[in-house]
Protein backbone atom coordinates (compact mmCIF):
# COMPACT_ATOMS: atom_id res chain seq x y z
CA UNK A 1 0.00 0.00 0.00
CA UNK A 2 1.13 3.66 -0.50
CA UNK A 3 2.52 5.65 2.25
CA UNK A 4 -0.06 7.80 3.89
CA UNK A 5 1.19 11.50 2.35
CA UNK A 6 1.44 9.61 -1.14
CA UNK A 7 -1.10 10.06 -4.14
CA UNK A 8 -3.37 7.03 -4.81
CA UNK A 9 -2.84 4.57 -6.96
CA UNK A 10 -6.31 3.69 -8.46
CA UNK A 11 -7.08 0.54 -10.84
CA UNK A 12 -10.19 1.07 -12.74
CA UNK A 13 -11.93 -2.25 -14.37
CA UNK A 14 -14.34 -1.32 -17.07
CA UNK A 15 -15.60 -2.85 -19.90
CA UNK A 16 -16.96 0.51 -21.03
CA UNK A 17 -13.65 2.47 -22.65
CA UNK A 18 -13.27 4.75 -25.78
CA UNK A 19 -14.08 4.15 -28.67
CA UNK A 20 -17.29 2.93 -27.72
CA UNK A 21 -19.57 5.45 -26.96
CA UNK A 22 -21.85 5.48 -24.08
CA UNK A 23 -22.64 7.60 -21.26
CA UNK A 24 -20.61 5.22 -18.76
CA UNK A 25 -17.61 5.21 -21.67
CA UNK A 26 -17.60 8.92 -21.56
CA UNK A 27 -17.74 9.04 -17.55
CA UNK A 28 -14.93 6.80 -16.97
CA UNK A 29 -12.64 8.34 -19.88
CA UNK A 30 -13.37 12.01 -17.75
CA UNK A 31 -12.35 9.82 -14.54
CA UNK A 32 -9.20 8.30 -15.80
CA UNK A 33 -8.08 11.91 -17.53
CA UNK A 34 -9.29 13.94 -13.97
CA UNK A 35 -7.41 11.44 -12.15
CA UNK A 36 -4.09 11.90 -14.07
CA UNK A 37 -4.75 15.65 -14.19
CA UNK A 38 -4.53 15.58 -10.33
CA UNK A 39 -1.28 13.58 -10.07
CA UNK A 40 -3.16 10.17 -9.61
CA UNK A 41 -1.98 6.95 -11.03
CA UNK A 42 -4.31 4.79 -12.60
CA UNK A 43 -3.91 1.47 -14.23
CA UNK A 44 -6.74 0.68 -16.29
CA UNK A 45 -8.38 -2.82 -17.26
CA UNK A 46 -10.65 -3.04 -20.08
CA UNK A 47 -11.36 -5.17 -23.35
CA UNK A 48 -9.16 -5.76 -26.24
CA UNK A 49 -9.26 -2.55 -28.73
CA UNK A 50 -9.90 -0.11 -25.91
CA UNK A 51 -7.56 2.55 -24.10
CA UNK A 52 -6.45 0.89 -20.91
CA UNK A 53 -3.41 -0.92 -19.21
CA UNK A 54 -4.07 -4.34 -19.06
CA UNK A 55 -6.62 -6.16 -21.63
CA UNK A 56 -8.62 -8.66 -20.39
CA UNK A 57 -10.00 -11.97 -22.46
CA UNK A 58 -13.62 -11.08 -23.72
CA UNK A 59 -16.53 -11.60 -25.89
CA UNK A 60 -19.39 -9.70 -28.00
CA UNK A 61 -22.23 -8.80 -25.77
CA UNK A 62 -25.11 -11.14 -26.96
CA UNK A 63 -27.79 -8.66 -26.82
CA UNK A 64 -25.57 -5.79 -28.59
CA UNK A 65 -22.37 -6.98 -30.79
CA UNK A 66 -20.72 -3.27 -30.61
CA UNK A 67 -20.12 -3.94 -26.53
CA UNK A 68 -17.72 -6.54 -25.26
CA UNK A 69 -17.77 -8.06 -22.09
CA UNK A 70 -15.26 -10.37 -19.75
CA UNK A 71 -14.69 -13.79 -19.47
CA UNK A 72 -12.03 -14.50 -17.58
CA UNK A 73 -10.21 -11.93 -15.11
CA UNK A 74 -6.11 -10.81 -16.39
CA UNK A 75 -3.57 -13.54 -15.61
CA UNK A 76 -1.81 -10.03 -13.84
CA UNK A 77 -4.17 -9.13 -11.77
CA UNK A 78 -4.66 -12.90 -10.75
CA UNK A 79 -0.83 -13.48 -9.60
CA UNK A 80 -0.53 -9.79 -8.11
CA UNK A 81 -3.70 -10.15 -5.62
CA UNK A 82 -3.22 -14.22 -4.80
CA UNK A 83 0.67 -13.75 -4.57
CA UNK A 84 1.22 -13.48 -0.62
CA UNK A 85 4.88 -12.56 -1.68
CA UNK A 86 4.18 -9.64 -3.32
CA UNK A 87 2.98 -6.50 -1.61
CA UNK A 88 -0.43 -4.91 -3.81
CA UNK A 89 0.23 -1.57 -5.00
CA UNK A 90 -3.42 -0.59 -5.48
CA UNK A 91 -5.26 1.66 -3.11
CA UNK A 92 -8.57 1.43 -4.65
CA UNK A 93 -10.14 -0.96 -6.67
CA UNK A 94 -13.10 0.82 -8.67
CA UNK A 95 -15.15 -1.53 -10.15
CA UNK A 96 -17.47 0.03 -13.19
CA UNK A 97 -20.84 -2.34 -13.17
CA UNK A 98 -22.74 -3.49 -14.69
CA UNK A 99 -21.36 -6.13 -15.74
CA UNK A 100 -17.81 -6.85 -14.81
CA UNK A 101 -18.64 -10.38 -13.70
CA UNK A 102 -15.17 -11.56 -14.25
CA UNK A 103 -13.84 -9.54 -11.74
CA UNK A 104 -16.13 -10.22 -9.09
CA UNK A 105 -14.56 -13.24 -7.57
CA UNK A 106 -10.92 -11.44 -7.25
CA UNK A 107 -13.06 -9.09 -5.23
CA UNK A 108 -13.13 -10.49 -1.34
CA UNK A 109 -8.99 -11.21 -2.20
CA UNK A 110 -8.30 -7.61 -2.87
CA UNK A 111 -10.25 -6.61 0.32
CA UNK A 112 -8.47 -9.63 2.32
CA UNK A 113 -5.11 -7.12 0.66
CA UNK A 114 -6.38 -4.13 2.04
CA UNK A 115 -7.70 -2.73 -0.82
CA UNK A 116 -10.53 -0.79 -0.60
CA UNK A 117 -13.44 -1.29 -3.17
CA UNK A 118 -15.39 1.28 -5.04
CA UNK A 119 -18.16 -0.06 -6.95
CA UNK A 120 -20.08 2.20 -9.43
CA UNK A 121 -22.85 1.01 -10.35
CA UNK A 122 -24.97 2.93 -13.53
CA UNK A 123 -27.82 1.49 -14.67
CA UNK A 124 -31.23 0.54 -13.30
CA UNK A 125 -32.12 -2.97 -14.02
CA UNK A 126 -35.49 -3.29 -12.70
CA UNK A 127 -36.94 -0.81 -15.66
CA UNK A 128 -34.52 -3.05 -18.36
CA UNK A 129 -36.37 -6.29 -17.10
CA UNK A 130 -39.77 -4.06 -17.68
CA UNK A 131 -38.81 -3.18 -20.92
CA UNK A 132 -37.60 -6.39 -21.86
CA UNK A 133 -39.36 -8.95 -20.43
CA UNK A 134 -43.16 -7.64 -18.96
CA UNK A 135 -46.07 -6.62 -21.26
CA UNK A 136 -45.20 -9.41 -23.98
CA UNK A 137 -46.46 -13.02 -22.65
CA UNK A 138 -46.43 -14.88 -18.78
CA UNK A 139 -43.68 -17.12 -20.04
CA UNK A 140 -41.69 -14.19 -21.03
CA UNK A 141 -42.71 -12.03 -18.00
CA UNK A 142 -41.44 -15.76 -15.83
CA UNK A 143 -38.52 -15.66 -17.59
CA UNK A 144 -37.43 -11.94 -16.65
CA UNK A 145 -38.09 -12.55 -13.40
CA UNK A 146 -36.20 -15.78 -13.64
CA UNK A 147 -33.51 -14.29 -14.93
CA UNK A 148 -33.12 -11.01 -12.34
CA UNK A 149 -33.47 -13.62 -9.33
CA UNK A 150 -30.02 -15.16 -10.54
CA UNK A 151 -28.38 -11.91 -11.28
CA UNK A 152 -29.32 -10.26 -8.02
CA UNK A 153 -28.15 -13.43 -6.13
CA UNK A 154 -25.38 -14.40 -8.01
CA UNK A 155 -23.85 -11.18 -8.89
CA UNK A 156 -25.45 -7.88 -7.58
CA UNK A 157 -25.60 -8.92 -3.79
CA UNK A 158 -22.12 -10.16 -3.73
CA UNK A 159 -20.60 -7.28 -5.88
CA UNK A 160 -22.78 -4.65 -3.28
CA UNK A 161 -21.66 -6.68 -0.05
CA UNK A 162 -17.91 -6.62 -0.77
CA UNK A 163 -17.75 -2.98 -1.75
CA UNK A 164 -16.76 -0.29 0.72
CA UNK A 165 -18.82 2.31 -1.21
CA UNK A 166 -21.40 1.90 -3.86
CA UNK A 167 -21.40 4.54 -6.32
CA UNK A 168 -24.49 5.76 -8.02
CA UNK A 169 -25.34 8.22 -10.63
CA UNK A 170 -29.00 9.44 -9.26
CA UNK A 171 -31.35 8.65 -6.87
CA UNK A 172 -32.93 6.41 -9.56
CA UNK A 173 -30.77 3.04 -8.51
CA UNK A 174 -32.26 -0.49 -8.06
CA UNK A 175 -33.42 -1.54 -4.03
CA UNK A 176 -30.43 -3.83 -3.86
CA UNK A 177 -27.91 -0.76 -3.16
CA UNK A 178 -29.27 -0.09 0.07
CA UNK A 179 -27.68 -2.95 1.50
CA UNK A 180 -24.57 -1.64 0.84
CA UNK A 181 -22.04 -0.30 3.29
CA UNK A 182 -21.96 3.48 2.47
CA UNK A 183 -24.08 4.61 -0.75
CA UNK A 184 -22.04 8.05 -2.43
CA UNK A 185 -24.09 9.93 -5.12
CA UNK A 186 -21.48 10.32 -7.89
CA UNK A 187 -21.03 13.85 -9.26
CA UNK A 188 -21.46 14.05 -12.54
CA UNK A 189 -19.44 16.30 -15.20
CA UNK A 190 -18.14 17.23 -18.39
CA UNK A 191 -15.53 18.97 -20.55
CA UNK A 192 -17.20 22.05 -20.97
CA UNK A 193 -14.42 23.59 -23.16
CA UNK A 194 -14.62 20.47 -25.77
CA UNK A 195 -18.94 20.71 -24.92
CA UNK A 196 -19.51 24.33 -25.84
CA UNK A 197 -21.62 26.58 -28.09
CA UNK A 198 -20.42 27.07 -31.45
CA UNK A 199 -18.83 30.47 -32.68
CA UNK A 200 -19.97 29.69 -36.27
CA UNK A 201 -22.69 30.92 -38.61
CA UNK A 202 -22.94 27.65 -40.01
CA UNK A 203 -26.71 26.44 -41.08
CA UNK A 204 -26.91 22.37 -39.65
CA UNK A 205 -27.05 21.07 -43.35
CA UNK A 206 -23.36 22.60 -43.83
CA UNK A 207 -22.53 20.84 -40.39
CA UNK A 208 -24.07 17.74 -42.20
CA UNK A 209 -22.37 17.90 -45.30
CA UNK A 210 -18.82 18.98 -43.97
CA UNK A 211 -19.23 15.72 -41.63
CA UNK A 212 -20.37 13.39 -44.22
CA UNK A 213 -16.78 14.88 -46.58
CA UNK A 214 -14.71 13.96 -43.65
CA UNK A 215 -16.27 10.72 -43.87
CA UNK A 216 -16.45 9.68 -47.51
CA UNK A 217 -14.17 12.29 -49.43
CA UNK A 218 -10.75 12.08 -46.96
CA UNK A 219 -8.69 12.21 -50.38
CA UNK A 220 -10.80 12.48 -53.89
CA UNK A 221 -10.95 16.18 -54.35
CA UNK A 222 -12.81 15.87 -57.41
CA UNK A 223 -15.28 13.66 -56.54
CA UNK A 224 -16.08 15.83 -53.43
CA UNK A 225 -16.33 19.36 -56.08
CA UNK A 226 -18.71 17.23 -58.15
CA UNK A 227 -20.84 16.02 -54.68
CA UNK A 228 -21.26 19.50 -53.92
CA UNK A 229 -22.65 20.70 -56.88
CA UNK A 230 -25.37 18.05 -57.17
CA UNK A 231 -26.54 19.05 -53.92
CA UNK A 232 -26.54 23.29 -54.43
CA UNK A 233 -30.16 23.05 -55.43
CA UNK A 234 -31.60 20.96 -52.88
CA UNK A 235 -29.45 23.32 -50.06
CA UNK A 236 -30.83 26.64 -51.27
CA UNK A 237 -34.50 25.18 -51.16
CA UNK A 238 -33.87 23.61 -47.55
CA UNK A 239 -31.77 26.61 -45.88
CA UNK A 240 -34.85 29.04 -47.50
CA UNK A 241 -36.94 27.03 -45.25
CA UNK A 242 -35.19 27.13 -42.36
CA UNK A 243 -35.82 23.76 -40.69
CA UNK A 244 -36.39 22.21 -36.97
CA UNK A 245 -33.69 19.85 -36.08
CA UNK A 246 -34.33 18.21 -33.32
CA UNK A 247 -31.10 15.89 -32.77
CA UNK A 248 -30.92 12.36 -30.63
CA UNK A 249 -27.95 11.12 -29.24
CA UNK A 250 -27.36 7.26 -27.64
CA UNK A 251 -27.68 3.99 -28.02
CA UNK A 252 -30.24 2.40 -30.05
CA UNK A 253 -32.09 -0.03 -27.83
CA UNK A 254 -35.76 -0.86 -26.85
CA UNK A 255 -35.62 0.80 -23.27
CA UNK A 256 -34.16 4.27 -25.08
CA UNK A 257 -37.57 4.86 -26.88
CA UNK A 258 -36.32 6.51 -29.97
CA UNK A 259 -39.62 5.02 -31.98
CA UNK A 260 -41.46 7.76 -29.44
CA UNK A 261 -39.62 10.43 -30.86
CA UNK A 262 -39.73 9.09 -34.70
CA UNK A 263 -43.64 8.78 -34.39
CA UNK A 264 -43.65 12.03 -33.09
CA UNK A 265 -42.98 13.61 -36.42
CA UNK A 266 -46.52 13.07 -37.65
CA UNK A 267 -47.51 15.82 -35.22
CA UNK A 268 -48.60 18.87 -37.17
CA UNK A 269 -46.51 21.22 -34.77
CA UNK A 270 -43.69 18.68 -35.92
CA UNK A 271 -44.28 19.37 -39.78
CA UNK A 272 -41.11 21.05 -40.82
CA UNK A 273 -38.96 18.99 -38.02
CA UNK A 274 -36.18 16.74 -39.08
CA UNK A 275 -34.99 14.36 -36.21
CA UNK A 276 -31.03 13.34 -36.42
CA UNK A 277 -30.64 9.96 -34.85
CA UNK A 278 -26.80 10.05 -33.55
CA UNK A 279 -25.75 6.30 -32.69
CA UNK A 280 -26.16 2.96 -33.24
CA UNK A 281 -27.66 -0.35 -31.71
CA UNK A 282 -29.63 -3.25 -31.68
CA UNK A 283 -32.88 -1.30 -32.47
CA UNK A 284 -31.20 0.50 -35.26
CA UNK A 285 -32.86 -1.44 -38.91
CA UNK A 286 -36.18 -1.49 -37.13
CA UNK A 287 -35.97 1.88 -36.39
CA UNK A 288 -35.23 2.97 -40.27
CA UNK A 289 -38.20 0.37 -40.84
CA UNK A 290 -40.48 2.60 -38.39
CA UNK A 291 -39.02 5.76 -39.57
CA UNK A 292 -39.95 4.85 -43.26
CA UNK A 293 -43.57 3.89 -42.61
CA UNK A 294 -43.50 7.13 -40.84
CA UNK A 295 -42.38 9.57 -43.19
CA UNK A 296 -42.03 8.06 -46.62
CA UNK A 297 -38.91 5.78 -47.63
CA UNK A 298 -37.51 9.15 -49.71
CA UNK A 299 -36.98 11.21 -46.58
CA UNK A 300 -35.42 8.70 -44.58
CA UNK A 301 -30.90 8.72 -45.16
CA UNK A 302 -29.14 6.19 -43.68
CA UNK A 303 -25.43 6.15 -43.73
CA UNK A 304 -24.31 2.88 -44.98
CA UNK A 305 -21.94 0.44 -44.06
CA UNK A 306 -19.07 1.78 -46.46
CA UNK A 307 -20.27 5.02 -47.91
CA UNK A 308 -19.10 6.12 -51.79
CA UNK A 309 -19.08 8.88 -54.04
CA UNK A 310 -23.02 7.87 -55.39
CA UNK A 311 -24.41 8.85 -51.80
CA UNK A 312 -25.43 12.18 -51.43
CA UNK A 313 -24.94 13.95 -47.74
CA UNK A 314 -28.21 14.25 -46.03
CA UNK A 315 -30.37 17.36 -45.85
CA UNK A 316 -32.80 18.38 -42.93
CA UNK A 317 -36.44 19.05 -44.01
CA UNK A 318 -35.51 16.87 -47.46
CA UNK A 319 -34.45 13.76 -45.25
CA UNK A 320 -36.91 14.20 -42.26
CA UNK A 321 -35.01 11.28 -40.68
CA UNK A 322 -31.35 10.98 -40.71
CA UNK A 323 -29.28 8.13 -38.96
CA UNK A 324 -25.62 9.19 -38.80
CA UNK A 325 -24.36 6.00 -36.74
CA UNK A 326 -21.51 6.25 -34.48
CA UNK A 327 -19.75 9.68 -33.83
CA UNK A 328 -16.69 9.75 -31.87
CA UNK A 329 -15.38 12.42 -32.43
CA UNK A 330 -16.05 14.56 -29.33
CA UNK A 331 -15.52 17.86 -31.98
CA UNK A 332 -17.68 16.89 -34.54
CA UNK A 333 -20.33 16.01 -31.98
CA UNK A 334 -20.76 19.30 -29.82
CA UNK A 335 -21.05 20.16 -33.61
CA UNK A 336 -23.80 18.51 -33.89
CA UNK A 337 -25.33 19.64 -30.64
CA UNK A 338 -24.60 22.99 -31.54
CA UNK A 339 -25.89 23.67 -34.69
CA UNK A 340 -29.27 21.95 -34.25
CA UNK A 341 -32.05 23.43 -32.38
CA UNK A 342 -33.55 21.16 -29.89
CA UNK A 343 -32.33 18.26 -27.92
CA UNK A 344 -34.87 15.21 -27.41
CA UNK A 345 -35.00 12.29 -25.63
CA UNK A 346 -37.29 9.46 -24.63
CA UNK A 347 -35.29 7.30 -22.39
CA UNK A 348 -36.98 6.35 -19.02
CA UNK A 349 -34.04 3.96 -18.20
CA UNK A 350 -31.61 6.79 -17.56
CA UNK A 351 -29.57 6.83 -14.19
CA UNK A 352 -27.88 9.93 -15.53
CA UNK A 353 -28.08 10.42 -19.21
CA UNK A 354 -24.75 12.22 -20.01
CA UNK A 355 -26.25 13.11 -23.74
CA UNK A 356 -28.40 15.92 -22.00
CA UNK A 357 -25.75 17.63 -20.19
CA UNK A 358 -23.58 17.26 -23.22
CA UNK A 359 -26.37 19.27 -25.10
CA UNK A 360 -27.36 21.97 -22.44
CA UNK A 361 -23.38 22.54 -22.29
CA UNK A 362 -23.33 23.35 -26.24
CA UNK A 363 -25.84 25.92 -25.73
CA UNK A 364 -29.14 24.17 -27.03
CA UNK A 365 -32.38 23.14 -24.56
CA UNK A 366 -33.18 19.84 -23.76
CA UNK A 367 -36.54 18.58 -24.17
CA UNK A 368 -36.69 15.01 -22.41
CA UNK A 369 -39.17 12.67 -20.53
CA UNK A 370 -40.03 13.04 -17.27
CA UNK A 371 -39.08 9.84 -15.85
CA UNK A 372 -36.26 8.25 -14.48
CA UNK A 373 -33.00 9.81 -13.67
CA UNK A 374 -33.94 13.00 -15.64
CA UNK A 375 -36.73 14.20 -13.01
CA UNK A 376 -34.50 14.49 -10.20
CA UNK A 377 -30.54 15.11 -12.25
CA UNK A 378 -32.31 17.73 -14.24
CA UNK A 379 -34.63 18.75 -12.52
CA UNK A 380 -33.30 22.28 -13.53
CA UNK A 381 -35.37 22.17 -16.42
CA UNK A 382 -38.35 21.11 -15.79
CA UNK A 383 -40.46 22.71 -17.35
CA UNK A 384 -38.70 21.40 -20.55
CA UNK A 385 -39.85 18.17 -19.72
CA UNK A 386 -43.12 16.08 -21.27
CA UNK A 387 -44.69 13.72 -20.09
CA UNK A 388 -43.85 9.74 -21.08
CA UNK A 389 -45.88 8.89 -24.11
CA UNK A 390 -47.66 12.18 -24.50
CA UNK A 391 -47.20 13.44 -28.20
CA UNK A 392 -48.92 16.66 -27.28
CA UNK A 393 -46.89 17.98 -24.65
CA UNK A 394 -44.03 17.01 -26.24
CA UNK A 395 -44.91 19.14 -29.60
CA UNK A 396 -45.80 21.93 -26.76
CA UNK A 397 -42.45 21.34 -25.47
CA UNK A 398 -40.27 22.07 -28.56
CA UNK A 399 -42.27 24.98 -29.15
CA UNK A 400 -42.17 26.63 -26.08
CA UNK A 401 -38.26 25.98 -26.22
CA UNK A 402 -37.95 27.25 -29.57
CA UNK A 403 -39.91 30.79 -28.99
CA UNK A 404 -38.23 31.31 -25.67
CA UNK A 405 -35.16 33.57 -26.47
CA UNK A 406 -33.42 33.11 -23.34
CA UNK A 407 -33.18 29.01 -23.74
CA UNK A 408 -29.81 29.00 -25.52
CA UNK A 409 -28.27 30.76 -22.58
CA UNK A 410 -30.31 29.11 -19.84
CA UNK A 411 -28.69 26.10 -21.26
CA UNK A 412 -25.37 26.58 -21.26
CA UNK A 413 -25.37 28.26 -17.60
CA UNK A 414 -27.23 24.90 -16.04
CA UNK A 415 -24.21 22.85 -17.65
CA UNK A 416 -21.31 25.11 -16.16
CA UNK A 417 -23.17 25.55 -13.38
CA UNK A 418 -24.09 21.85 -12.12
CA UNK A 419 -21.83 19.82 -14.80
CA UNK A 420 -18.36 20.76 -13.80
CA UNK A 421 -15.55 18.07 -14.75
CA UNK A 422 -13.43 18.97 -12.49
CA UNK A 423 -15.88 18.99 -9.50
CA UNK A 424 -16.67 15.91 -10.37
CA UNK A 425 -13.62 14.39 -10.43
CA UNK A 426 -12.13 15.88 -6.74
CA UNK A 427 -15.24 14.13 -5.79
CA UNK A 428 -14.46 10.98 -6.09
CA UNK A 429 -11.25 11.58 -5.44
CA UNK A 430 -12.63 12.50 -1.88
CA UNK A 431 -14.53 9.34 -1.60
CA UNK A 432 -10.99 7.23 -2.41
CA UNK A 433 -9.36 9.27 0.38
CA UNK A 434 -12.18 8.73 2.68
CA UNK A 435 -11.81 4.61 2.00
CA UNK A 436 -8.17 4.61 2.63
CA UNK A 437 -8.09 6.72 5.46
CA UNK A 438 -6.66 10.15 3.69
CA UNK A 439 -7.69 13.24 3.74
CA UNK A 440 -7.11 16.18 2.01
Amino acid sequence: MAAQDERLHVLLVTEYLPPYVSGIANRCKYWIRGFKKEGHKVTVVGCIDTECDIEVWSIKNLWYDQQRIFLFPPWRLISEVLNPMKPVSYDVLHIVAPLNMAIVPLIPFFALRGVKIYVSYHVYMEFYKRAYFYGRSIFRKLLGDFIHVIYTVVYFVPLVIFAHAVGVPSKTYDGVVEIASEIHLLKSGLNTDVFRPTEDSLAFTDVLEQWWYDETYESDVLRTWEARESRKVATRVTESLNPLVLVYVGRLASEKGVDFLIKALKHKDLSRASLVIVGDGPTRQHLETLARLTVGPSHVWSKPVRPGSSVSAPTPLIHRVIFTGMVHAESVLSKLYGHATVFVSSSASETFGFTVAEALACGIPAVVVRAGAFRSVYECIDDWMYNENDYEDYAQKITKVIVDRSAKQRSRRIAVENFSLDAGVRDLLHKYKQLVGKRY
